[in-house]
């Protein structure tokens, strides 16, 4: 039992108090931005969406007919020539240039672009958040894997432990009470391991360097904010919002209101008194202002919309900012609690190397060392969970 002790002792060791452990950091970009990738469906849309709009000529084709038996119907549409007739038709050909591709191109153009950067900005936003939950899961399924392994090595300690009391209760050295905490400590840290599957390499895992670590502590908090503000992808949608509503508001200029057409008529006439047969053709320029201020009234509700956009993006600016003060104070307090986790581990280390030197063979001695090994792992698994919380929130800073 001794020997098997030893050489679990001489493998907790090798893994607690290596030289040369993996060193591993927070690794922050040193530029980090938010690339808002162009969807080609986005693209696609905005191109059918300028050639819709470049289809618009304004024409329009007019026809008309008339029959009447028995009756003559008389045309007054012609002042001058007043014609009574049986039947008629007629053809109108009408460009409304107002309505045409010709008048407000770019103005048009403009605001199928604001819509489709709209678009783009929900589609983004629907793919950050699935990035954002990926990168999580991928941090805590990393640290969820590193406390899997300190928590079976620990379990594996706890089950020499368990041994050591087994033995010393058979000599009747230590009462069952005692058998019976190490076997409620296993138990606790079987139900606390946070992957109970087994997991492929974990025994090729090791430990970082905790030294190395938390000499990272200090960020760069104005870039990391930098980074927070310019990632939230419903904040960059506000000034697109308001520019849609000053484009719309442009739209809705008095000329845009107006009608002016050119048009081409021609008309046959049947049955015409005197004649078999009349026709004409006529042209002419037509033009309609409205006299209403229905224009100026919609444009005065866009500006009301544009304000209370802008005092949105204030609130959500704002919101954003709490939320980032919020995760940082977090970071800060699991900082200082890593911190003192570590050096609490100094003088658990020296009682370790002071029982080592005591222990030969002395069965009392062996349990107290043992004791103080769990004791390291205990603290060692408190740091790595606080660890696996800071980088979760440093993932959700940065991403």
């Amino acid at each position: 039992m001794f020997q098997q002790i030893e050489k679990h002792l001489k493998k907790l060791d090798s893994l607690l108090f290596k030289n040369e452990n993996v060193i591993k950091t927070t690794n922050l970009p040193p530029q980090y931005n938010l690339k808002l990738s162009n969807d080609s469906i986005i693209t696609d849309l905005i191109a059918k969406q300028k050639k819709a709009y470049n289809s618009k000529t304004g024409l329009s084709l007019q026809t008309l007919y008339n029959s009447q038996k028995g009756v003559e119907i008389v045309d007054y549409s012609d002042e001058e020539n007043i014609y009574p007739y049986r039947n008629k038709f007629q053809v109108s050909l009408n460009w409304d240039i107002i309505e045409s591709s010709l008048i407000g191109r770019k103005l048009s153009y403009k605001i199928i672009e604001a819509e489709g950067q709209q678009n783009m900005y929900t589609l983004n936003k629907n793919r950050q958040i699935i990035n954002r939950a990926r990168a999580t899961l991928r941090t805590k399924e990393e640290w969820d894997n590193m406390l899997t392994f300190l928590y079976q090595k620990r379990l594996s300690h706890l089950n020499e432990v368990l041994r050591l009391k087994t033995h010393l209760y058979n000599s009747r050295r230590v009462l069952y009470s005692d058998v019976a905490t190490a076997q409620a400590a296993i138990f606790e840290v079987r139900a606390t391991i946070p992957n109970q599957d087994t997991i492929i390499g974990l025994d090729q895992l090791q430990l970082i360097d905790l030294n190395s670590y938390i000499s990272n502590f200090k960020l760069d908090t104005l870039g990391i904010f930098n980074i927070y503000m310019s990632n939230d992808v419903d904040l960059q949608q506000y000034p697109v919002e308001q520019q849609l509503f000053n484009l719309n508001k442009q739209s809705l200029s008095y000329i845009k209101q107006m009608k002016i057409g050119v048009f081409s008529k021609f008309q046959y006439f049947g049955g015409v008194v005197g004649t078999p047969y009349s026709g004409k053709v006529d042209f002419g320029v037509s033009a309609t202002f409205p006299l209403s201020r229905e224009h100026k009234r919609k444009q005065g509700a866009i500006n009301g919309e544009i304000e209370l956009s802008k005092r949105a993006q204030l609130y959500a600016e704002q919101s954003v900012v709490s939320q980032y003060a919020s995760h940082m104070k977090r970071i800060t307090l699991l900082n200082n609690r890593i911190t003192q986790e570590i050096l609490s581990l100094k003088p658990i280390a020296l009682n370790i190397k002071s029982y080592k030197e005591q222990y030969e063979n002395d069965i009392l001695a062996l349990e107290t060392l043992l004791y103080e090994y769990d004791a390291y792992l205990y603290v060692l698994t408190n740091i790595y969970f606080y660890i696996k919380e800071r980088e979760i929130l440093i993932e959700g800073l940065i991403n």
